[in-house]
């Protein structure tokens, strides 16, 4: 009931009311009915119900390893095209429709034991993401090796946002999944780094390092994992035990099904020399594996790896942003800016500004006139220990 849109009043169901439904409409049980709702019973979900997402695009029969591309729009409430509607699609294809039978796992008499069936899409073939330009969009995918075979309806569930204009959602199940098809032998490429891309191996980092792992490859990076062993698989220090399946980490990269990127903060690590080994499959079942040592150093201080500044020459009465690469992106961490001009005079001073990857500067703010102007970037912890890091700004 909680995803029956309206009501009399053609407004969302609030959660209470869902609720009042749900136990009206089934035959009265102890166990059904003591589910209670903890909290406001007027709070209504935030349907995105002013675009739909519209398919132009007719598939017929889609086999395992064969490509599609996929076009379409967003229509707004009077059934145009929403040409002002710039943003981006998220894109999610489902294989056909699965019976799934619960187990009752808590009960230990199997004569006591109580199944509940339903039909549910469990097998995710792709996840992605499409740039939406102008109420317009287009994307690109491969359907994986590791499908049902039998052909059936597939899904396509899309949300559309734009941080100016709003949300949109929409599905597409009128195509059929099912078949094989020929497949190819080389795997992945493969690049793995903690924290940021100029990692280096046996490069040092803090207790808490972030994974990253980019991907391509021509036929499509494997994430579905109905195949067994046919995980985005990384392992610590060569042990089973330290083994986690990062599937649900991975994000395609926009507009296409060949290329993405693992990001997946890892548990906390112990002083000394650790080693990586990451596997990743494409869609004909080929894997590649790539390797990485690393030093972890107790209570490592924060290091700026680079400074981006634009745009630069900016204008007096423009804005410069100051991008921040550093190697610990899952601490909080804090940076004090200081810039002067050339003959010394001091312009600004900032201390423990958060940060977040980004430092913005409004040049009329401060009356920066034109010519050239150094600053400072350090960042720190908590703690003591910082970085810093130097660059120039021209001001015309």
């Amino acid at each position: 009931h909680l995803f029956t849109h309206t009501d009399d009043f053609n407004y969302p169901l609030s959660i209470g009311e869902a609720i009042r439904r749900a136990k009206n409409s089934v035959v009265y049980d102890l166990k059904e009915m003591a589910y209670i709702l903890l909290g406001d019973p007027a709070i209504r979900l935030n349907y995105p119900t002013q675009y739909r997402v519209v398919t132009t695009t007719k598939m017929d029969t889609l086999n395992a390893l064969s490509k599609q591309t996929v076009r379409g729009y967003i229509e707004d409430e009077n059934g145009d095209t929403a040409t002002y509607f710039n943003g981006m699609l998220a894109i999610t294809i489902f294989d056909k429709l699965q019976q799934v039978t619960t187990r009752d796992n808590d009960e230990e008499n199997q004569a006591d034991k109580r199944h509940y069936t339903y039909n549910d899409y469990t097998n995710r073939l792709f996840k992605g993401e499409a740039i939406i330009k102008d109420g317009v969009w287009e994307y690109e995918f491969m359907l994986p090796k590791d499908i049902l075979y039998n052909y059936g309806n597939g899904r396509i569930v899309y949300y559309a946002y734009d941080s100016e204009n709003g949300e949109g959602v929409g599905h597409k199940d009128d195509f059929i999944i099912g078949g094989s098809s020929n497949t190819i032998i080389e795997g992945p490429d493969i690049r793995i780094y903690l924290n940021t891309p100029s990692f280096v191996y046996r490069g040092q980092t803090n207790e808490r390092p972030h994974f990253y792992a980019e991907l391509y490859d021509e036929n499509g990076i494997n994430t579905v994992g109905s195949g067994i062993g046919h995980d985005l698989l990384m392992v610590e220090d060569e042990s089973a035990k330290m083994s986690y399946v990062l599937n649900d980490y991975y994000t395609a990269d926009p507009g296409t099904y060949q290329s993405g990127q693992v990001s997946y903060s890892m548990i906390e690590q112990t002083e000394g020399i650790h080693s990586i080994t990451f596997r990743a499959w494409d869609l004909c079942n080929n894997s590649n594996t790539a390797e990485l040592s690393y030093e972890v150093v107790k209570g490592a201080a924060p290091t700026i790896c680079s400074l981006i500044t634009y745009p630069n020459p900016v204008a007096t009465d423009g804005e410069v942003h100051i991008a921040i690469d550093y190697d610990q992106p899952d601490e909080l961490l804090y940076a004090d800016f200081t810039m002067a001009d050339l003959y010394g005079h001091l312009i600004c001073d900032l201390k423990d500004l958060p940060l977040d990857r980004e430092l913005i500067l409004n040049c009329k703010e401060y009356h920066l006139q034109p010519g050239i102007y150094a600053y400072r970037v350090q960042i720190h912890s908590d703690s003591t220990k910082s970085s810093y890091a130097k660059g120039k700004l021209i001001v015309y």
